[in-house]
């Protein structure tokens, strides 16, 4: 018992040391040693009643334990029920994200498709109207070349008019004149015959005038524009030349003040048409001993010539009617010279043409100033 009791102390076994302990109280009372016995016993008692708490404290223990485990299980319990909670709003979420992500992309993709077909729409709309544009500018230049083709055939008819009018008096005066000289029953005197060979030679003339003018008109309809590099003041000494006689048979001065080193690139031809027009004209309604001055400046990337003189002018219905076809205008110069009444038509003609325009100014008893522009090419060279 002294063994066991050693070794349960030893081990720490309460419940051992106290059945060791009363078995040597009752072997102490059997062999008569009731002190002794009565020592184990209270020994006993008093390790019982440790043996008691402590197994009240194991089972206190236990409670806890099982306490705190059913606490661990209902905080586990709890926390799985959260995270199944949490699983499903997560779930939840997601399934919303998917469902948000899927509305989105199909909405993406609806305002794409609507995106492509406003844009392919716009594209078509586009086309129409520039297919719609480009009609409307064909249609607009069929348009201007019809009424232009109108405007060229009334000139023309207008132009035709007034040559068989102005062709019938110089001829019907050839023909009489000339048949009056025939007649044998007429007796003419030689001062009678020159003054008739004068008046045929002067019909003839006019009438080679008016053709002339007319051909020069027809060349012109037909020709295209042959564009050269040449310098004015050249080519109006080369027109000055041919109507020196003109000038001189009134006295007339002309003073050719273009700059030498003013080129311009035109048609050579049209502007010395246009140049020998306003020229003779110039000089036809100048005074005797009048002068005549030709200046040329650029203005507004336009080379402006102006043919001025001190004569007889022109009223405001004069100028207004100056170039109108179907206008009677020709009017006698200052030694009763006659005119057609094409040349000028035919330099407004040839200065469109040109790409320029004719400008008039006049005051009557004052003199006239005609100028006309030409597109300016600084950067021309020879050709």
């Amino acid at each position: 018992s002294n063994l066991s009791l050693d070794f349960a102390k030893e081990k720490g076994d309460i419940e051992i040391q106290a059945a060791n302990i009363l078995a040597l109280s009752n072997i102490y009372e059997t062999q008569g040693d009731i002190k002794k016995a009565l020592q184990y016993k209270n020994d006993y008692i008093a390790t019982k009643d440790r043996a008691l708490k402590y197994s009240d404290q194991k089972k206190m223990q236990l409670f806890q334990s099982l306490n705190e485990l059913d606490k661990s299980q209902y905080v586990v319990q709890k926390l799985k029920i959260q995270n199944e909670n949490s699983d499903l709003k997560l779930q939840k979420k997601n399934n919303q994200a998917y469902f948000l992500i899927f509305v989105t992309i199909g909405l993406v993709s609806v305002v794409v498709i609507l995106f492509l077909q406003k844009k392919a729409k716009n594209k078509i709309f586009a086309e129409l109207k520039a297919k719609t544009d480009q009609i409307s500018a064909l249609k607009d230049n069929v348009q201007v070349q019809n009424d232009h083709l109108n405007d060229v055939n009334n000139t023309k008819n207008k132009l035709f008019k007034i040559i068989a009018h102005d062709l019938k008096n110089p001829l019907s005066s050839i023909e009489a004149f000339t048949d009056l000289m025939l007649q044998d029953d007429v007796e003419c005197s030689e001062e009678d015959k020159i003054v008739f060979l004068n008046l045929i030679k002067e019909s003839a003339t006019k009438a080679s005038e008016i053709l002339n003018d007319v051909l020069i008109w027809a060349l012109n309809q037909e020709q295209p524009v042959d564009n050269k590099k040449l310098s004015i003041k050249s080519l109006v000494d080369e027109e000055l030349k041919l109507l020196e006689i003109q000038a001189s048979q009134k006295e007339i001065s002309i003073h050719n003040t273009v700059d030498a080193n003013l080129d311009v690139v035109t048609d050579k031809n049209k502007v010395a048409t246009v140049l020998r027009n306003l020229i003779s004209n110039a000089i036809k309604f100048s005074y005797s001993k009048g002068a005549i001055t030709i200046s040329a400046a650029v203005v507004d990337k336009f080379i402006q010539i102006t043919v001025k003189d001190n004569g007889i002018g022109m009223t405001t219905e004069e100028m207004h009617n100056l170039f109108i076809v179907d206008y009677k205008k020709s009017k006698t110069g200052t030694n009763n010279e006659e005119g057609t009444g094409l040349g000028l038509v035919l330099c407004k003609d040839f200065v469109q043409k040109l790409g320029g325009k004719i400008i008039v100014s006049s005051e009557l008893n004052q003199g006239s100033a005609l100028s006309f522009t030409l597109p300016f090419d600084s950067g021309a060279t020879e050709v």
